[in-house]
């Protein structure tokens, strides 16, 4: 599976890495409990991807580059009997440059960090909670269907099928600010 297949947030690249890793489908929610070893520091960056045309914007390949390294933290909460039960991970933010790849138009923001939460819903699917400045790419097997980029100052939640593929099922709610970066880039 090529990497556009999965979902791409500068969240998920940075700091939901640990959303990647499978999260256990818990039975009932029991009290939880957290081990006592510090959560570990994971580095990321800098890095560059690129979104194709009609994936992440409608009209334009999409560069996204985080341009300094970003330290995370990642921890997961377990019930009595071991299950995950949540995943928090939260971080510092970087300086990202999204980019029109087809007119080199680019804007460049300062983020001032996020914390993304995950837990299993009984379904199957999973809640995202994104605070601080998330971008969030709405394919167009999301729903809403995108594609569309979007920045988001604030809190958005939506449930996901998993944490692999992120594919969105729908947002339950969003507050704060929200930036149409395809606009803002020339769609």
């Amino acid at each position: 599976m090529n990497e556009y297949a999965h979902r791409w947030t500068l969240g998920q690249k940075i700091g939901r890495l640990a959303c990647a890793v499978p999260i256990a489908l818990c039975g009932a929610m029991l009290p939880m409990t957290q081990s006592a070893a510090a959560p570990p520091l994971q580095q990321f960056g800098p890095f560059e991807i690129t979104v194709p045309a009609g994936s992440g914007c409608p009209n334009f390949d999409l560069r996204i580059a985080v341009n300094e390294g970003v330290d995370r933290v990642s921890k997961e909460f377990h019930d009595q009997n071991g299950n995950t039960v949540r995943v928090l991970s939260a971080g510092r933010g970087a300086i990202e440059t999204l980019t029109n790849v087809f007119t080199d138009t680019s804007v460049t923001f300062k983020t001032g960090g996020s914390v993304s939460r995950t837990t299993p819903n009984p379904d199957g699917t999973y809640t995202q909670t994104l605070t601080g400045h998330n971008i969030v790419i709405f394919f167009p097997t999301d729903e809403p269907p995108g594609p569309r980029s979007t920045l988001y100052l604030g809190r958005v939640v939506f449930t996901i099928s998993d944490p692999v593929s992120n594919t969105i099922l729908g947002i339950r709610q969003t507050s704060g600010k929200q930036v149409d970066i395809c606009a803002i880039l020339g769609a």
